[in-house]
């Protein structure tokens, strides 16, 4: 988005209507664009904002997939819970 507005401004006279059309036709096949054409943004700025707005969401996913592959869940699987017999002379309290 960075790039794309600062192109813009080297335009003179650019119509926002051109400019949103120059967008739209910029960009990959997917969910963003797919929205984009069921609800149309109203105006450049409309646009842009949608844009800031799932740039953020898609970061956050890859953040979030990026812990997920890192970082082991813990499940009882993971964790050896001693059995009575294996505790020797120590002894469970009850809460």
């Amino acid at each position: 988005m960075a790039r794309f507005s600062k192109a813009t401004l080297n335009i003179p006279d650019l119509h926002p209507i051109v400019a949103m059309h120059a967008l739209l036709v910029g960009l990959h096949l997917g969910k963003f664009l797919d929205t984009l054409y069921t609800n149309p943004p109203a105006n450049i700025d409309e646009l842009r904002n949608r844009a800031a707005r799932y740039i953020n969401i898609d970061e956050n996913v890859d953040v979030r997939r990026k812990i997920m592959k890192t970082s082991e869940v813990l499940t009882s699987e993971h964790i050896h819970i001693p059995k009575e017999n294996e505790l020797g002379d120590l002894k469970i309290i009850q809460p």
